[in-house]
């Protein structure tokens, strides 16, 4: 008997459960109060990316010459309107079931769905439920972005002119970007981040950035955000005081289950907000999975990897545990950054290997090639993780991920001499130095 697994919310997560499940000859319903592609794409992914691409277009780096916040909205509200009719086609062929409303449990195999407060629902029946419901930005009190002087990812479309400086509240991911792309179209950048920032895996793209001009300020942190006159002041825990035209918040995500009704199925929220799973994405009520943001996954590309792990397990069908070092996380900065496998970790490989991005032709061909790239592998020569900073990096680890998912080995990278001239060949040139070292 076919298998009908609920879905709840259509961001990355949701959407490739249901893709999953249909293709596997179930029934997918998929449940949203808010547009297909979730949070996670409009408020945060595409947005960066738009702002991301006009600088990247821009060819003068001073503030108001070459781009204009305007353009950039709209070209947001057009790739979006495509994305979201692009999957939302694809869904409708694969005969999803697009339900419309808040999704809350009356029991873990009874899901009410509720267009309003007002709103008496209708009750679905499902064998499994899938949430992925994602998270909602987190500022604290003082910290709320007006969409005039003070903004955050969310409200980046509504920028109406480029300032000419900027107090940047976060490290983490949107943070970085931002602050990248700021920087790149002439912005004044100060950059609040907390004490221990950075880590050792940005510690290089954090240098590029203070090259470039970015102010860090990390001996302390943010008490609270002031408007003036002119603009905004910031004030620090030790009464230091910023002040600029405007202010970007980024500081963090907190995973939204609370409207859920868990409790109806079994499960408990715990004290980080979120709900214990295992390495299928499932919960201690055996037909209830959860990924993504809703349990405090920052990235889209892992949760997408999870939906498809709990989805196919769901539906009864064989499938490996979610493998996290198998995923790239990348930051779209110039250069990109990107990390896979080991280095996902807070302590640094023991074993690794370091070519720079000029090792290649490409890197001679390009503008600019700043960086590097760095692969690890064990004491067996298996590959284990790698690091990239330099042009096309979240590209060139995908790569090192398949490396990673297949046990493969240095040898096995070695013998392999991909296109010429491309970035994607630093792979193999470094699992080839580690060779002529041990020869």
């Amino acid at each position: 008997m076919s298998k009908h697994v609920v879905i709840m919310g259509a961001g990355p997560g949701g959407v490739e459960a249901a893709r999953t499940v249909a293709s596997l000859g179930g029934r997918a319903t998929l449940i949203s109060d808010g547009s297909i592609g979730g949070r996670a794409n409009w408020q945060t992914l595409l947005p960066s990316k738009a702002w991301i691409d006009a600088a990247d277009k821009a060819s003068i780096r001073t503030a108001n010459v070459g781009v204009d916040a305007t353009s950039i909205g709209e070209k947001f509200q057009a790739v979006a309107q495509a994305w979201q009719s692009q999957i939302g086609d694809e869904l409708t062929a694969l005969e999803v079931s697009l339900v419309p409303g808040r999704a809350s449990f009356q029991s873990a195999a009874q899901i009410i769905v509720k267009c309003d407060e007002e709103d008496v629902g209708s009750l679905i029946e499902a064998d499994a439920v899938i949430i992925a419901t994602g998270a909602r930005p987190f500022f604290p009190p003082g910290f709320e972005p007006d969409g005039e002087r003070i903004f955050a990812p969310h409200l980046m479309t509504q920028l109406g002119s480029i300032p000419s400086s900027m107090v940047v509240i976060g490290d983490g991911l949107p943070a970085t970007e931002y602050v990248d792309v700021f920087n790149r179209l002439g912005i004044e950048i100060t950059w609040m981040v907390s004490p221990a920032f950075p880590a050792f895996h940005t510690d290089s793209l954090v240098e590029i950035l203070i090259r470039r001009g970015v102010k860090v300020w990390q001996q302390s942190f943010t008490k609270q955000i002031e408007q003036t006159q002119n603009g905004v002041a910031i004030i620090t825990t030790d009464d230091v005081r910023y002040e600029a035209d405007v202010a970007f918040v980024a500081i963090g995500y907190q995973p939204d289950l609370s409207d859920l009704n868990v409790e109806a199925a079994g499960m408990q929220i715990g004290e980080r907000g979120t709900i214990s799973i295992d390495e299928f994405q499932q919960t201690d009520v055996a037909n209830v999975y959860i990924v993504g943001d809703a349990n405090g996954v920052g990235s889209s590309s892992i949760t997408a990897a999870q939906a498809r792990v709990a989805a196919r397990h769901a539906m009864g069908v064989d499938v490996a545990p979610f493998r996290p070092e198998c995923v790239v996380s990348g930051i779209y900065t110039d250069p990109q950054w990107a990390i896979v496998g080991s280095y996902a970790s807070p302590e640094r490989p023991s074993r690794s290997v370091r070519v720079p991005c000029a090792e290649v032709l490409a890197g001679h061909l390009a503008t600019s090639a700043e960086g590097f790239l760095e692969l690890a592998y064990d004491e067996a020569r298996i590959i284990t993780g790698g690091l990239a900073i330099g042009p096309n990096a979240c590209e060139i680890l995908a790569t090192v991920a398949l490396a990673i998912q297949m046990n493969a080995t240095l040898e096995d990278l070695a013998s392999i001499y991909a296109a010429r001239p491309t970035f994607s060949e630093l792979v193999f040139e470094a699992a080839r130095c580690v060779g002529e070292e041990t020869e």
